[in-house]
């Protein structure tokens, strides 16, 4: 029983040891950013990786290496490609 016990033990440090490693060695780091541009009407955002904004033109910005557009005119976002 008390052998059972240390295995068990024993197999549980490996797997927590070898998830720290995984951790340490390739971490998850996600940014974003948020870019507001002011319009007549109102206000257009942007979230991704990058953004920049223009007021009374619209805001830009990438994400997942597609650039998103909104204008101030266009009520819709673009994707450039």
């Amino acid at each position: 029983m008390k052998k059972t016990a240390l295995v068990s033990a024993l197999v549980f440090c490996a797997g927590l040891f070898v998830a720290t490693l995984m951790v340490l060695i390739k971490p998850l780091t996600v940014y974003a950013a948020t870019c507001t541009a002011q319009c007549q009407a109102g206000s257009v955002s942007c979230t991704g990786d990058e953004c920049s904004a223009t007021d009374g033109v619209g805001c830009k910005s990438t994400s997942g290496g597609k650039v998103r557009e909104k204008k101030c005119d266009v009520a819709e976002e673009l994707i450039l490609e």
